[in-house]
């Protein structure tokens, strides 16, 4: 348990700001990323890098641990440090500290500041590209699915568009959920439906349908959190990973009949999404740790044609690219950090799981925040002030402050 002093007047919002300013400086980084009408030096990039992890680094220093969460801490943070190097992306090192300062910190008001700068992002790329639509409509590029036309909205992929509408408008269900109904949800359902039909992105739309339908059974059924939400968030995580780990796995040139059949059927249920991983694992193997994957461009694999190797399932991502031990230590954080969630998070952890059959970037805490949740629910436990001393507290088995502080 930790037990450390309070904030309190002026000095309770110096926490809070620190990591609020440094979570829009990490949504502005991801945003400006994706856009393709913003130019993002690599200078830039690397300051607004530096930035954060000061801001984060100082909101450490007000933070209090026991002397064996202190450890645990620093022994994961080593770990995501080692893969993000060996990965050569930065997510699972910055998503983990965002998860663990969270003491002292209102996760919801961050959240409602979150959701309103990438709304205001949203709404702007979608203005500029309904207006160059209008003035110059050569000048748009489209992708395409088969002969279906997709817009991205200026926008590096329709894909990614869809997931920070999808993600932007269920933190607002969360930020706001105690005053939400069901005439709150139909038209964020309709905004994501509107949007399907340009991006032609279904994962996005199946979520928001998913976590509609769940709301509307959580407000009207008392007996549904414990019956059904509680254990489905409680192990999904888990399964979702030991199901695409064993379909990754099994597909190879030898197996045949009935369970090629199947898995087969599996792969065109995920838009063949898990032959990529199949591939990869198959030719390059399972990493523990992280490493860069170099896959040829276009390559024949048991039967399939693969235009590129694209890894957009987040357990393949995990096991192929950022490393294995994220599949274990993810899934065992949810497995502990939901007994503390209340229904709504409960639902928001179902759909982050099979948001991440679709999806690889769900590390990414800037773009899909459940993550965050994990540091809502354990590492920001805090005990009320004790009235004790430091040396006090050290010595009763309570926190070590990292910063030594005024009480309240």
């Amino acid at each position: 348990m930790i037990r450390a002093r309070s904030f309190s007047g002026v000095d309770r919002r110096i926490p809070q700001n620190l990591y609020l300013a440094a979570y829009l400086l990490f949504i502005i980084k991801y945003m400006c990323e994706a856009s393709v009408i913003i130019p993002w030096q690599g200078i830039v990039d690397t300051i607004i890098i530096i930035l954060f992890m000061c801001l984060l680094a100082a909101k450490l220093a007000l933070q209090s641990y026991t002397p064996a969460q202190l450890a645990g801490f620093t022994a994961a943070a080593v770990l995501c440090v080692y893969s993000s190097i060996n990965a050569k992306f930065s997510s699972p090192m910055l998503s983990f500290f965002f998860l663990i300062t969270l003491q002292d910190v209102d996760l919801r008001r961050v959240l409602r500041a979150g959701y309103r700068l990438k709304a205001a992002f949203i709404i702007a790329h979608v203005v500029c590209y309904i207006a160059l639509m209008v003035i110059s409509p050569g000048s748009i590029t489209y992708l395409y699915r088969g002969s279906v036309e997709r817009h991205q909205f200026l926008f590096s992929h329709p894909n990614m568009f869809t997931a920070y509408v999808v993600w932007t408008c269920i933190e607002f269900i969360y930020v706001n959920y105690g005053r939400i109904r069901a005439v709150h949800l139909a038209p964020i359902l309709l905004v994501n439906i509107l949007f399907y039909i340009f991006t032609n992105s279904r994962t996005g739309l199946y979520i928001i349908i998913i976590i509609t339908v769940l709301i509307a059974i959580e407000k009207s059924s008392a007996r549904f959190s414990d019956a059904v939400l509680r254990p489905a968030s409680r192990y999904v995580f888990g399964v979702c990973s030991a199901l695409c780990y064993a379909l990754t796995v099994v597909y190879s040139p030898v197996i045949s009949g009935t369970a090629k059949d199947l898995w087969l059927k599996l792969n065109n249920l995920l838009t063949g999404r898990l032959v990529y991983g199949a591939y990869s694992y198959h030719y390059f193997g399972f990493t523990w740790l992280g490493r860069i994957l170099h896959t040829p461009a276009k390559v024949y694999y048991n039967g399939h044609w693969l235009d590129g190797v694209i890894l957009d399932n987040s357990y393949q991502w995990l096991m192929l690219v950022y490393g294995g031990v994220f599949l274990l230590l993810v899934s065992a954080a949810f497995f502990f950090a939901v007994r503390r969630m209340d229904n709504i998070e409960r639902i928001l952890v179902i759909a982050y799981a099979i948001y991440a059959l679709m999806e690889n970037y769900t590390v990414n805490a800037a773009i899909c925040f459940p993550l965050l949740l994990i540091g809502k629910s354990i590492f920001a436990r805090r005990l009320p002030d004790s009235g004790l001393s430091e040396e006090q507290e050290a010595h009763d088995g309570g926190g070590i402050p990292l910063w030594k502080r005024k009480s309240a």
